[in-house]
């Protein structure tokens, strides 16, 4: 008997362990993400609206002739994130200088049926863009797929909001954060996107990216296998 229950104790330690090396790694994900958002600084050159279920982001430099690009992706999407990192700095620097306008279209097919990750990101994602608090958006956006492993896996509804709120979100789109309620009527957003990429591509997969109708070829360097950024290619056109 004595051997038995000497066994509980032991995986109870585990457990409480286990628990609070989860809670420690969201608690230092959104220290990281305060201070990255410190650390890059000043106030975005660009401006952040939502419409038909796209963030977009432009400059007041753009013109009518500026490229306008439609970026797909999925915040659970592996690929997604390399693509991200590839591009970010690219892509802040062409819509700044009025070289490009960049639609953000979000969906959540990884999901699967059931509300998870991909949801819970883009819902907060682009509810930032829809408040135009363009240095938030850009911050947590880049946040998500730079530490997709992480967010994903450990983040919830209290873990966004306290990052959105260090990030100086409005207070009324933290507390729609806090308590889910920055879900609701999403789904009409992730069916749009939905719906228009599979009239462009003929399928729903990400990353993929167009100007107009027509898709940019996505490729990867031979020599590292990482992905190659498509702006300056678009910006040349």
């Amino acid at each position: 008997m004595n051997g038995k229950t000497g066994l509980a104790p032991s995986r109870s330690r585990w457990f409480v362990w286990g628990i609070t090396a989860v809670v420690l790694v969201a608690v230092l994900a959104v220290a990281a993400l305060v201070i990255y958002g410190r650390s890059a600084g000043g106030k975005a050159a660009f401006e952040v609206s939502y419409a038909d279920g796209a963030v977009t982001a432009r400059s007041d430099q753009a013109t009518e002739e500026t490229p306008v690009v439609d970026v797909f992706s999925d915040f659970s999407c592996s690929h997604c994130a390399t693509l991200a990192e590839a591009t970010s700095e690219d892509l802040k620097t062409a819509v700044t200088a009025g070289d490009l306008v960049v639609n953000f279209r979000f969906l959540n097919f990884l999901d699967g049926d059931d509300a998870g990750p991909s949801t819970r990101a883009a819902s907060v994602v682009s509810a930032m863009g829809e408040a135009g608090d363009a240095e938030a958006f850009w911050e947590l956006h880049d946040k998500v797929f730079s530490d997709q492993q992480t967010v994903a896996t450990t983040w919830g509804d209290g873990e966004f909001a306290q990052a959105a709120e260090d990030l100086g979100v409005d207070a009324s789109v933290v507390d729609a954060i806090r308590d889910g309620s920055v879900r609701d009527g999403r789904d009409g957003m992730f069916r749009t996107n939905s719906d228009e990429l599979e009239r462009r591509a003929g399928q729903v997969a990400t990353p993929m990216v167009f100007h107009g109708d027509d898709q940019i070829e996505l490729r990867r360097d031979p020599a590292t296998g990482g992905m190659v950024s498509w702006v300056p290619e678009v910006v040349r056109s």
